[in-house]
């Protein structure tokens, strides 16, 4: 497993996809979605874990991790079958 570290923070790499990247004028956005790959026993997924993290340039002239913001997400399903008269 790779392991990437950030300032005096380790994190383990976990496969993931990136959802949207956003330059504006503070910096860098970059939203992650981390599948959660676990169902729960009616068939429903459970939630994944969603990130916006941002990137801005540092006092070194460095891009730079500025902060870590967790989203909700709501996984997609499928509407029961309804008959009405």
């Amino acid at each position: 497993m790779l392991t990437i570290t950030a300032g005096n923070t380790t994190t383990l790499h976990r496969p993931h996809k990136i959802v949207s990247v956003t330059l504006t004028d503070e910096g860098l956005e970059v939203v992650r979605q981390y599948p959660s790959n676990i169902m729960y026993c009616n068939g429903g997924a459970t939630p994944d874990e969603i990130t916006k993290q941002i990137y801005k340039v540092n006092a070194l002239g460095k891009i730079a991790l500025f902060a870590i913001i967790y989203g909700k997400h709501t996984p997609a399903y499928v509407v029961p079958e309804k008959i009405e008269f």
